[in-house]
């Protein structure tokens, strides 16, 4: 078959204006158009259902897609029951089919109501130990042992490979099973990986189809389904041609149909776990040549390496490369296309026949849609790229922005060598040291938003909104203290103990809101956020991204009381610091308690702190609202010109 790239040369040079290369990129109607196929293929079976391997291509927006023609998820790992979970799939379409399981992940997967496919009979009394029960609906995965063959030769050898039970082991596993609640069974099996051949899941089907007929009569087990697994693959040459996913689909039906039906099994439902085949295809990587070498042999460089995409490294795989706006021209030099990684293995195609590649081309890396991306590592300390999709209206979407170096470094977030590290990148901050910025894609403009480098960035795309009142214009500049927290509060502490209001700059009508924090605090770090008005008191959160704290938090309410301004901001109450009183002296004896803690402004050099009682809490702010003492994690006090003393 004739690879052809699902993106053009003009597509990716309006794409890298906003995400350079590389990036990997995937086609949302090639997606939904495969999924359709594949539910067409076995509707001809009521409870069908393609389980997605998730290891294949772990990102939540593919997951998504494929959720809306109702498939399921296989899940190996805790992170992949996690990611499952988060994405709103339901238990009954989770599988769970690990090996060499850890309890906890057992664990996370009954509580999930996932179906686990137990990989060894030794596991099924580590199970029953971990999880204290067997659960009414489970399965076993099959190993025939020796090798897999079809007509066009060996496929695979399963009696290699460490996955599975035998046929005696699994009768008895099944009947213990039974005997200790299980009342629904499934079988699994994968004897082959990446088939090229229509003949693999019906030649797979039948032979599970007739193991499940004997474990019927020699069980009495009431068996539910079976898992053909993945194995279905793509051709990643081009000599070869795709498989057919209906012809597949008919050949398990007449297989079906010759040995499940006439034993009394006709309402045993079909299950898949497909990987590859479903999004194989679907996927590239972009990435562009930046170097030329020529001494014994003829090297293009590209910026991408086996950082993000491995498989030509370590299994020597080929992968079909289109040199973008070349396509028809002649493949007449020779070349490595290598990546930048210190390892020689590091090579996308090794004597590949191709067009002249000039610098600056663009190269585009084909069937890197599963056990790509999901693959990646970071060896020489290279990061991986980020996840687009190519939706079907020709728009460009990140679903998973690249790599950083705090991204890299996150691991040492528990050690002083971390506060060391300066992240003053654009990926940051703003060339300005801004943590609200924009950037004009084709699309319009979007505001990123990285709360000073301690959440991941996230973007939005953002529109003028209605200029501020003169209400709202008047508190711009102004600050406000917290004065409702309470001794045992960390967050007020680490942050949010006060906050002063200003425009965000580049968009009409939108305020932000900066709070006060511990200077290279360990725990929440500093905090800005955006918000719009509602009315003259109060205000809704702007920023509807994912993981950012304002969407949830900084909805404000303003109000007056005795000619006194207060606000409430995710609970805690702020007062206007005009109407602050400076401090004099004041001791917690001298004090009356309340629902309020005593805030003064420190108006002279405070040389030494009042005694703090039991059960009681000072906080020492300077003139930036930082805190400078915290009695809660009490430091040397070093005495301050200006600021404010709270007592709590």
């Amino acid at each position: 078959m004739e690879k052809k790239p699902f993106v053009t040369k003009s597509q990716v040079e309006e794409i890298v204006k906003t995400y350079p290369t590389p990036f990997h990129l995937y086609d949302e109607k090639g997606i939904r158009e495969n999924a359709k196929k594949v539910k067409e293929a076995f509707a001809w079976n009521p409870g069908f259902r393609e389980y997605f391997a998730v290891k294949a291509t772990p990102n939540p927006y593919i997951l998504k897609i494929l959720q809306e023609y109702d498939m399921g998820c296989d899940c190996s790992s805790y992170t992949e029951l996690m990611l499952a979970k988060s994405c709103g799939f339901d238990g009954k379409h989770i599988m769970f089919s690990s090996n060499d399981t850890p309890a906890e992940e057992f664990a996370y997967a009954d509580e999930l109501g996932a179906i686990i496919n137990l990989d060894d009979f030794t596991h099924i009394d580590f199970l029953e130990e971990t999880i204290g029960h067997i659960p009414e609906t489970i399965s076993c995965r099959y190993n025939p042992g020796g090798v897999f063959e079809l007509s066009n030769g060996i496929m695979d050898n399963p009696g290699d490979s460490k996955y599975g039970m035998t046929k005696d082991q699994l009768i008895e596993a099944f009947k213990i099973l039974k005997d200790k609640g299980a009342k629904h069974f499934g079988v699994h099996a994968f004897l082959a990986s990446n088939t090229v051949t229509n003949e693999y899941y019906p030649k797979l089907a039948g032979e599970l189809f007739e193991l499940i007929v004997e474990l019927k009569e020699k069980t009495g087990c009431d068996i539910r389904f079976v898992n053909l697994s993945g194995g279905v693959g793509i051709p990643y040459t081009p000599d070869k041609e795709p498989n057919d996913i209906a012809v597949i689909g008919e050949g398990v039906h007449k297989k079906f149909d010759e040995i499940l039906v006439p034993a009394g099994l006709g309402d045993v439902s079909i299950y898949t776990e497909m990987g590859r085949f479903m999004l194989g295809p679907y996927g590239c990587l972009v990435t562009k040549a930046i170097h030329e070498k020529h001494i014994y042999k003829e090297y293009i460089g590209v910026d991408a390496c086996a950082a993000n995409l491995m498989r030509p490294a370590i299994y020597g795989a080929y992968h079909h490369i289109t040199v973008l706006g070349k396509e028809n021209a002649p493949c007449d030099h020779v070349y490595d296309v290598t990546g930048s990684l210190c390892e020689n293995c590091d090579k996308f195609a090794v004597d590949r026949k191709l067009p002249e590649i000039d610098m600056g081309d663009y190269l585009v890396i084909h069937d890197t849609g599963a056990h790509g991306f999901s693959m990646g590592y970071n060896y020489n300390g290279r990061l991986r790229s980020a996840e687009l999709l190519l939706k079907e209206d020709g728009s460009v979407k990140m679903i998973r922005r690249a790599e950083t170096p705090k991204d890299y470094f996150a691991t040492f977030d528990c050690f002083d060598f971390y506060k060391n590290l300066k992240f003053d990148g654009k990926d940051f901050v703003a060339e300005n040291g801004e943590h609200f910025f924009f950037r004009n894609t084709s699309d319009g403009k979007y505001l990123f938003s990285t709360n000073r480098g301690r959440v991941i960035p996230t973007a939005m795309k953002v529109e003028d909104q209605a200029p501020l009142s003169e209400k709202w214009t008047a508190r711009i500049g102004k600050r406000y203290l917290a004065v409702n927290f309470t001794e045992q509060d960390l967050v007020c502490g680490e942050m949010m103990n006060g906050f002063t209001l200003r425009k965000l700059a580049g968009v009409e009508g939108v305020l932000v809101a900066s709070f006060s924090s511990i200077p290279e605090g360990e725990i929440y770090g500093n905090f800005e956020g955006a918000f719009i008005p509602d009315g003259e008191f109060n205000a809704n959160g702007f920023l509807q991204t994912p993981s950012n704290g304002s969407r949830d938090l900084l909805c404000p309410d303003f109000f007056e009381k005795d000619g006194v301004e207060y606000c409430y901001v995710a609970s805690y109450l702020y007062q206007e610091e005009s109407s602050l009183k400076d401090y004099q002296g004041e001791k917690f004896e001298d004090l009356p308690s309340g629902e309020q803690n005593h805030v003064y402004r420190i108006h002279e050099k405070l040389e030494t702190l009042p005694e703090v009682l039991p059960g009681r809490r000072l906080m020492v702010l300077n003139d930036k609202m930082e805190v400078v003492y915290d009695s809660q994690n009490p430091k040397d006090y070093k005495a301050i010109e200006a600021g404010y003393i709270s007592f709590i």
